[in-house]
């Protein structure tokens, strides 16, 4: 894994991946990224690539990965990640989150040889990412009858965003956080540990923060308010990787630069406090490029 504290470390997510895809000056833009920057992936943002339906376009997204992967890491997706790190925390009493390894072994594999990647797997986890998407947007559909309920009972005015719904909250904070790590434990917990764990574990951290993000935005969020933030179920788990990189790139920001997931990774990172992270629009990340190849015709 590319390792923290060392050189500066750079996620793209899917949309951004895209969008590098695109780039007519994609090898120059390589070679810029391969001077600066560690890659690190997402496997969301793979199994997301593998899920598209035209085959040549999943093979031109693979082999931008297979590029992006060469001297980078591939990062487990949400589950295996905390379940990894619950296991440490439970036999290491100097725990330490950076420590445990996340990458991903059989991912750069795979992605070399993306000829294998037939329509039927495409089809396959295309439709398996669509069953668990509907599955989030009914837990959130169903759950907003409730936060309506426990906000009108509390009798004062409505969160106006995510920290103050997350101050409100804080009994069901606790609860989604221990809740996440039942599901990985070993061994029996109290509410210290869960307090702990939190606050040692940056991945969990930024996940429970995402979940809470996500609730503000289909649950409580004025229906005319300036900031939307997109919070689908791929992007929420992808939260985790967060504190796994120093820039966290993405071309959804809702057309504007305070908003879609522009807005949404950056309200987790205020809200985990991680501030070592940048998240930047890609048109930010491109105008940095175009000024370092400046400099590079310049020399």
């Amino acid at each position: 894994m590319c390792g923290m504290g060392e050189q500066q470390i750079l996620t793209f997510d899917t949309s951004a991946i895209n969008k590098l895809a695109d780039e007519k000056s994609f090898d120059l833009l390589m070679a810029y990224i391969r001077e600066r920057f560690c890659v690190q992936v997402s496997f969301d943002s793979v199994e997301e690539i593998v899920a598209t339906s035209s085959a040549r376009r999943r093979r031109q997204l693979l082999c931008v990965c297979n590029r992006l992967l060469a001297d980078g890491t591939c990062i487990d997706p949400a589950g295996p990640l905390l379940q990894k790190m619950v296991a440490r925390f439970e036999r290491d009493a100097g725990f330490d989150w950076a420590e445990v390894n996340v990458g991903v072994c059989r991912i750069p594999d795979l992605i070399s040889h993306s000829e294998g990647l037939d329509d039927c797997l495409a089809k396959q986890v295309r439709e398996e990412r669509k069953q668990f998407g509907e599955a989030f947007t009914k837990v959130y559909r169903e759950a907003k009858p409730r936060f309506n309920v426990v906000l009108a009972f509390q009798e004062t005015e409505a969160p106006k965003n995510p920290a103050a719904l997350v101050n409100r909250l804080q009994s069901t904070f606790w609860k989604t956080a221990s809740n996440i790590y039942a599901r990985h434990a070993k061994k029996p917990f109290d509410e210290t540990t869960i307090q702990r764990f939190v606050q040692e574990c940056d991945p969990l951290r930024a996940l429970v923060n995402a979940f809470f993000v996500a609730a503000f935005d289909k649950c409580v969020r004025p229906p005319r308010s300036a900031t939307s933030f997109r919070s689908g179920f791929g992007d929420t788990l992808m939260s985790v990787c967060l504190p796994y990189c120093n820039y966290f790139v993405t071309n959804d920001t809702n057309g504007i630069e305070a908003g879609g997931q522009l807005a949404f990774y950056q309200e987790i990172c205020s809200l985990a406090g991680l501030k070592h992270v940048t998240v930047q629009s890609y048109d930010k990340f491109r105008q940095q490029f175009s000024e370092w190849a400046v400099l590079c015709a310049a020399r």
